[in-house]
């Protein structure tokens, strides 16, 4: 027998999905085209028209209102708090519980500072986009603070029973250029 790649796993994870993704194909012509391009298009090639803008007004309102909803500018999303042991322990006197919580609270402003300066509010846009569209997204978090998306043709998911993630498998097309040795 012959054994499992990764590349292997996602031809026949994306086999049994074509259907879905040609359903989120056409629902992306008529909203949004660049969330799921037609198969073996190339940046060159030019876009599909909706020649509408029901769905596309739609789209870019909801997910406007959403980002500035969900991740308004200048204001953390986030909290950083002592932890719940810390803070139900009697040991700790309530100045070094202070401390940590400033020091914490410091962290939580530079963490945004780091985070506005990079490009996540853009691929949070188009993560809420493909969620709009496609009904699911996947980013991840380069140690850098760097925000990456991948479109929805570029990935396959395998779920447990009671929905929780497995594991997942990225498509991901580099130019030979941008490879470490390691990579090639």
């Amino acid at each position: 027998m012959k054994p499992k790649t990764l590349a292997s796993e996602f031809e026949a994870m994306n086999a049994a999905r074509e259907p879905r993704l040609d359903h989120v194909r056409k629902m992306a012509l008529l909203a949004c085209p660049s969330v799921a391009p037609e198969e073996n298009r190339t940046s060159n090639d030019e876009l599909e028209n909706p020649w509408q803008n029901m769905g596309t007004s739609g789209m870019e309102n909801l997910t406007g209102r959403s980002l500035l909803s969900l991740f308004p500018p200048g204001i953390a999303w986030y909290r950083f708090r002592p932890s719940a042991l810390m803070r139900s322990d009697p040991g700790i006197s309530p100045e070094v519980y202070a401390a940590v919580a400033g020091l914490l609270s410091a962290r939580e402003i530079v963490t945004l500072d780091k985070l506005e300066s990079t490009n996540y509010r853009l691929a949070k846009r188009t993560a809420l986009e493909d969620l709009l569209v496609a009904g699911a997204s996947l980013c991840h978090f380069n140690d850098d603070y760097k925000l990456r998306r991948f479109r929805y043709d570029q990935w396959v998911a395998k779920r447990g029973s009671d929905g929780s993630l497995l594991w997942y498998v990225i498509q991901d097309k580099k130019d030979v250029a941008e490879m470490t040795e390691s990579q090639r």
